[in-house]
């Protein structure tokens, strides 16, 4: 996670389970089914999610695909860039001046560009 002035930027795998009603159901071959599903995202199997939300309300801005898992606590915003490190040794840098090649990160680095120059001063 990490904050670009009014911009969070929150990167996992999807959450398909809420955990709490599930302990209640374990009985329940459904519930059992979503849960091995969860630990198979939580594993990385379908890689992970990059999300932008406004830090005033919450809003969800974006929501990108990213081919692997973030390294724990590995994402930050500086000097307008934001860098994430990933599980499968990536170490990528989102910059609103520079897009990076590859056609799933453009949108990205459109939206990034324009929230960044929007916060900028």
């Amino acid at each position: 996670m990490a904050l670009a002035d009014k911009t969070l930027f929150v990167a996992g795998p999807p959450d398909i389970v809420d955990e709490e009603d599930a302990f209640f159901a374990l009985e329940d071959a459904a519930v059992l089914e979503k849960l091995a599903e969860q630990s198979a995202l939580l594993a990385g199997k379908e890689g992970a999610l990059l999300w932008a939300v406004s830090a005033a309300d919450g809003q969800k801005l974006a929501v990108y695909k990213l081919d692997s898992l973030p390294v724990w606590d590995g994402m930050i915003a500086a000097g307008g860039k934001l860098y994430l490190t990933t599980m499968n040794g990536e170490a990528i840098c989102f910059s609103a001046a520079t897009p990076r090649n590859g056609p799933s990160s453009q949108g990205l680095f459109s939206l990034f560009r324009k929230l960044w120059n929007k916060s900028s001063p």
